[in-house]
């Protein structure tokens, strides 16, 4: 055997991680639509090679934003495909190669271990194997009762919609097989409430997962949580409660009029969790007021947590960002979360990546209001510029919500977007240091100079 060339998942001895992490989702996307290209796939038998590229993208990045409609345009086999696909990106291509390797007995080469290590979790090597039973086997776990909660609470009691919905929500995809998505089950609390929770657990990362289970699990440990678990933990439960009472805040009047208090608290809630990074939504998000929708895009902006299924900058990003600016304020050096101080290349990469997603979403918001709109009077313009910014969003973060504007897309808009959810998912990280150059530390400093900011 050539040497480099293990039984592990990587099969070509240049490739460094980030080359593989980002080629696997290319190749699985590509797969994904010629599978869906399948005549058996689609009700019509046809499907246009921009349109099954979307939707394959849009699965595999757990993203769900949809150009045609996932219930009616597509066969079973076609939704079949979807779900696998969605399963495939939000556990991660590597992982379930790491499965397959496990399952046939093969050796796992320490490449392939160091690979996982550095896209879930910071666990030693040596137990990255059992690291992907856990993963494997709490996933199922997860989906299977969210699967027969949703069969119990749905008054159909359909089994294949039970699961896909299950799966769609733990990876926090957001695709749905009714037309209107969930707004069927608006007042449904059993429904509205296992949503959310596939949801939350989905996006709080897989090692926090672990923590989770250590600490309240039947082997309790007394071991403390770390920090990175905690901030998880906290910055979540604030955004989904300042998210909900935002919502509520600002649709008092509109789609919330009339509701009952219980109406109005699932409305709320829901819409709160999902638009962190889930996509599903039980009101018509083209009837929000502007000021909602603005509010939503700052939560998709910040998404799930590092680790998990979900997008956007992350919750642990955001949380430092805060920290820091509580810092600054207070005229303090360091960085400090939960009486622990988090180290400055940390801080740097949290500004970094808030940096580079902001660019991100500045130029294809851009391109996208000149491809859509063209140079057409905003007042006679038939696309919004609030639309446009939330159908960006909505893609960067891995969301999948929308005002209505995805299936009216040019090809080069729903290109545009295709670009965006890929980037979204593997990570503003990962893109910069695919194509950047990675040059050694500099072996001397230029003299200091003080530059006026603020």
């Amino acid at each position: 055997m050539h040497k480099g060339v293990g039984y592990g998942l990587i099969p070509y001895r240049f490739l460094g991680a980030t080359e593989v992490f980002v080629l696997s989702f290319a190749v699985a996307i590509v797969l994904g639509a010629l599978a869906l290209m399948l005549p058996s796939s689609t009700v019509s038998g046809d499907i246009s090679f921009i349109d099954a590229l979307f939707t394959s993208t849009s699965a595999v990045c757990v993203t769900g934003l949809t150009v045609v409609d996932t219930a009616t345009y597509f066969t079973r086999s076609g939704q079949f495909i979807i779900m696998c696909l969605i399963e495939l990106g939000g556990l991660g291509i590597m992982t379930f190669s790491i499965i397959l390797l496990i399952i046939t007995g093969r050796r796992l080469s320490l490449r392939d271990k160091m690979i996982l290590q550095d896209a879930f979790v910071p666990v030693p090597v040596v137990e990255v194997r059992s690291l992907v039973r856990r993963l494997f086997i709490s996933t199922l776990a997860i989906e299977g009762l969210g699967a027969v909660a949703l069969y119990l609470f749905t008054p159909d009691r359909a089994v294949f919609p039970s699961v896909f919905h299950a799966v769609s929500a733990f990876c926090n995809a957001g695709f749905a097989l009714k037309s209107t998505n969930l707004m069927a089950y608006r007042y449904n609390a059993g429904v509205n409430l296992t949503i959310c929770s596939l949801i939350v657990l989905g996006g709080l990362g897989f090692f926090t997962h672990i923590e989770l289970a250590r600490r309240f699990g039947r082997r309790k440990t007394k071991r403390t949580m770390s920090a990175h678990s905690r901030l998880v933990l906290a910055v979540t439960a604030s955004l989904i409660t300042v998210g909900a009472f935002g919502f509520y805040a600002f649709e008092a009047g509109n789609v919330l009029a009339g509701d009952d208090f219980s109406g109005v608290l699932l409305a709320s809630l829901f819409q709160s969790v999902t638009a962190r990074t889930a996509g599903f939504n039980t009101v018509d998000f083209g009837h929000l007021a502007s000021a909602t929708l603005f509010w939503i895009i700052l939560l998709m902006f910040i998404g799930a947590s590092p680790g998990s299924t979900g997008g956007g900058i992350k919750t642990t990003t955001f949380g430092i960002l805060l920290a820091m600016a509580k810092s600054r304020y207070r005229g303090e050096d360091g960085v400090s979360v939960f009486q622990r101080t988090v180290p400055d290349e940390t801080v740097s990469k949290a500004l970094f990546i808030l940096i580079l997603a902001f660019a991100i979403v500045t130029a294809a918001t851009l391109v996208m209001a000149a491809t859509e709109a063209g140079d057409e009077p905003y007042l006679r313009s038939g696309t919004r510029f609030i639309e446009v910014m939330f159908e960006v969003v909505s893609a960067f973060g891995t969301v999948g919500l929308s005002t209505g504007l995805t299936p009216r897309l040019s090809g080069l808009g729903k290109f545009i977007l295709v670009l965006v959810m890929f980037v979204g998912r593997v990570g503003p990280l990962s893109i910069a240091a695919l194509v950047g150059q990675r040059k050694g530390a500099a072996r001397y400093r230029y003299a200091e100079e003080n530059v006026m900011v603020g």
